[in-house]
């Protein structure tokens, strides 16, 4: 037996371009919607056609394969049922009505085709005979009665086979096998019962159809545990759901119960975050503000009440200048006043006045708020209780002083006594200087000595 290895190469080369085509459009869908991808289906149906009944190819001497019904038909299938396992039950709905639609057009369409070769005048160059457009139809139509039931039954396997296997990639390839092969035999007999060589279209038929769903199982199954997050677990819908038409009162009400359903969920994540947030501010070891677009406080934290010694109420607004020393106020506000209009941020050290006349020293910052557009919405600011801080610091500056002056003390301690030890020692050196001359007399020597007993 032969084996023509350059046919088999070519279509399993046809096949991964059919399979990552399909794929890159399915991933495009949430940018661009499906409208590509429906295009890409409807292609392919129409290639279905023109190849169906005209083109065979031998990969042996006794084996042969069409095309169409291994590589086309079958991504079909497998569109299907990506859409139902990563989309919804009204996707799948569409898809498996815009494939019906399709095939049932071209259906019609080429049974008028085939009147327009039959009435003359009519000018036939390539000498098409009718029963070409005839036969592709028939062909066709067979086609879509069988794709209606496998649309059908691609779902019912696919949820039964998952209800006992796990792996994702058998899931897929048993629920493929099982259906092309029931479209093998259903096809097979509707579209070519009465051929001598009924046999042998079906057994390539079904050969080819394996080794693509094979193929087809690998590249679909790669891509849903890459770059979909495929969940085994996941619930996709029903039957009931696909075919089921809703009117337009029911599909208000479904529209209706998504939006209440949305918006209680939301709703639900507001108030979760507001209680995170309210248990943070309340444990928090800084004070908290918030300010609106104006500069007026909205919102104090516990402990910037503790910090300043106002009630929430008092702060609010501009309730918290009251509370400023005097000494700051005035350039406080001034610099407060400018970070606003500008909008940007502030960082000061200031007082506040406790309600017992005592100072607490804080360090003041705010930054911009913005909303979800980027606008400025007002300010979220702290403020840090640094009273210690500088109290050490004036402590540290007195200590200094005081070293200072002691310093200076000592100095003047040390020159003083420098200049008074000097003066009799003077006369101590001087007069015993003296008292080495032989010459002097003993008076005038008593005399030196009782002038150095003084000195």
């Amino acid at each position: 037996m032969e084996i023509y290895y350059g046919q088999i190469f070519l279509l399993l080369g046809q096949t991964t371009v059919v399979a990552l085509l399909i794929l890159y459009l399915f991933y495009l869908r949430k940018k661009w919607g499906k409208g590509l991808l429906f295009a890409a289906i409807g292609l392919f149906q129409f290639l279905q056609v023109f190849l169906s009944s005209s083109v065979y190819l031998n990969v042996t001497d006794t084996f042969f394969v069409s095309p169409c019904s291994a590589i086309f038909f079958t991504v079909s299938l497998f569109t299907v049922l990506i859409i139902y396992i990563k989309d919804d039950a009204l996707e799948t709905r569409r898809i498996i009505y815009a494939l019906l639609i399709t095939n049932i057009v071209i259906t019609l369409l080429l049974m008028s085709f085939k009147l327009n070769v039959t009435i003359s005048p009519f000018r036939n160059p390539l000498n098409i005979s009718p029963e070409f457009f005839e036969t592709n139809a028939r062909i066709l139509f067979a086609g879509t009665l069988v794709m209606a039931i496998d649309s059908l039954l691609i779902i019912v396997f696919f949820e039964f086979i998952s209800r006992f296997i796990k792996p994702l990639f058998i899931r897929i390839f048993i629920t493929m096998l099982l259906i092309t092969s029931f479209y093998t035999v259903a096809f097979t007999l509707l579209a070519f019962g009465n051929y001598t060589y009924l046999k042998e279209i079906f057994v390539s038929a079904l050969i080819s159809k394996s080794i693509s769903s094979f193929i087809y199982s690998i590249f679909f199954t790669i891509y849903l545990r890459n770059f979909e997050r495929f969940e085994p677990s996941a619930s996709t819908g029903t039957l009931k759901d696909i075919f089921y038409t809703l009117s337009y009162r029911q599909k208000f009400e479904v529209i209706s119960k998504e939006k209440e359903a949305a918006e209680k969920e939301a709703e639900t994540a507001i108030l979760l975050t507001e209680s995170k947030y309210k248990t943070l501010t309340k444990i928090s070891p800084v004070g908290i503000f918030m300010t609106d677009n104006d500069g007026k406080t909205v919102f104090v934290n516990p402990k910037w009440c503790e910090i300043t010694g106002l009630s929430c109420d008092e702060a609010l607004g501009f309730g918290w200048h009251k509370a400023l020393h005097p000494e700051e106020k005035e350039y406080l506000l001034k610099n407060w006043s400018e970070a606003s209009i500008i909008k940007k941020a502030n960082y000061e050290e200031y007082r506040f006045i406790q309600p017992d006349g005592s100072e607490k020293w804080v360090l003041g910052q705010a930054v911009p708020d913005h909303d979800q557009e980027g606008n400025i919405i007002g300010y979220v600011g702290t403020i840090t209780d640094i009273t210690d801080l500088k109290l050490y610091e004036k402590d540290l500056k007195v200590l200094k002083e005081k070293a200072e002056e002691s310093d200076m003390l000592k100095s003047a301690f040390l020159a003083n006594m420098s200049h008074e030890i000097r003066t009799p020692m003077n006369g101590i050196l001087g007069f015993a200087e003296l008292l080495k001359d032989s010459d002097i007399s003993e008076e005038e020597k008593n005399e030196y000595l009782e002038l150095i007993e003084i000195s």
